[in-house]
């Protein structure tokens, strides 16, 4: 129902005004974020496109917005798995990003954070890492200390630093991303769960038993408590806490 009002909408505003109008884009990209969320890329990706050419002839090839929408059309080809087609619309906007916003802007620091993405998906880990420490680096030079950004980029490294066995660095990532979350959302936040959870789990391979042991239970505790937003996500980490304190009381002996 959604998308046919705006599809009406759409149709309307180019009648009357013509593609120039700076909310036909708006609601080109509307309607692309509905079709992305209902599964249907392709259609999705055209309107990214038709909204992305607008704006290119409107602002030039260079203008900030061009580089939102080429951000938006890779993340809908990253869920795909198109990863070499989104890293090409993502150096482009970072290209743009770099010369019209700077450095040390929010948005370049996100366009690093999905190319950090996509070279994890690759498995290309050590360029991810040093692509996830440029994010980081912007962020923690632009934002207050207990934002949530840098809570996403500590685990999004602590990810990178597990797949290359770092165990070390992964672990002290996690923790920085769990204090982050603690200070910003409070003690009892569905998104503890991962980050007690993922801790727990790498105290348990160096053999942190007791340490691995609180972590744990502290992921189930919030984990099976009522949360009025509970997801796929969350649920998984909880029954990998069951699973990773189960393996714990065997290490210890508690049959």
């Amino acid at each position: 129902e959604a998308r046919e009002m705006w599809e009406i909408a759409l149709g309307m505003l180019v009648e009357e005004s013509g593609e120039g109008d700076p909310v036909v884009t708006t609601v080109l990209v509307n309607i692309a974020v509905l079709l992305r969320e209902q599964g249907k890329y392709k259609e999705s990706q055209k309107k990214f496109e038709r909204a992305l050419e607008i704006e290119m002839k409107k602002l030039g090839e260079n203008d900030p917005v061009v580089a939102r929408n080429l951000n938006h059309i890779g993340d809908l080809l990253t869920l795909q798995s198109k990863h070499k087609e989104a890293m090409k619309r993502y150096k482009r906007a970072l290209k743009i990003q770099l010369e019209k916003l700077g450095e040390q802007h929010h948005e370049t620091a996100t366009t690093f954070l999905r190319m950090g993405s996509v070279l994890k998906a690759q498995r290309k880990f050590e360029r991810a890492e040093a692509t996830f420490q440029n994010c980081l680096a912007i962020r923690q030079k632009i934002l207050p200390p207990d934002h949530p950004d840098l809570a996403e980029s500590y685990s999004a490294l602590a990810v990178t630093f597990q797949c290359q066995q770092k165990v070390a660095e992964a672990i002290k990532m996690r923790k920085m991303s769990l204090a982050s979350i603690l200070k910003h959302r409070g003690e009892g936040h569905p998104s503890l769960v991962r980050e007690y959870c993922s801790i727990g789990a790498l105290l348990r391979d160096r053999g942190r038993l007791d340490e691995a042991e609180t972590m744990l239970d502290k992921a189930l505790e919030i984990g099976t408590a009522e949360h009025e937003t509970c997801d796929v996500v969350m649920g998984g980490y909880t029954a990998s806490a069951y699973e990773n304190i189960a393996m714990v009381y065997l290490e210890q002996g508690r049959l």
